[in-house]
């Protein structure tokens, strides 16, 4: 999802709208809006899964949250925002960049 809007939309992805660098591939609009309703989906079920849990798998901090961080951070440069009301996800966020390797 983030993939989709952030080259779709963003200027230094111009006519690369793909990773080849041998291409000229103009951007879709109609690909950046679809990537933006899947990353409304994702966040809404993201949050719904860590209601009942500190994390995205569990108890214990794994592979599963680097990764949703990457994503998130990612996210950021595409200009998607998590909504207001997506309290656990805002929490995990909280709880993921506040350990010491989130900054590294």
């Amino acid at each position: 999802a983030v993939v989709y809007v952030l080259r779709n939309t963003a200027g230094a992805f111009k006519d690369r709208a793909i990773p080849d660098a041998g291409l000229s591939i103009a951007q879709i609009p109609e690909l950046a809006a679809r990537g933006a309703i899947m990353w409304d989906n994702f966040v809404e079920a993201l949050d719904t899964r860590l209601a009942d849990r500190p994390w995205i798998a569990g108890d214990a901090y794994s592979f599963a949250d680097i990764t949703a961080l990457v994503t998130m951070d990612f996210a950021r440069a595409a200009k998607l925002a998590v909504p207001e009301h997506l309290t656990n996800l805002r929490r995990w966020y909280a709880d993921v960049t506040a350990r010491p390797s989130a900054s590294a």
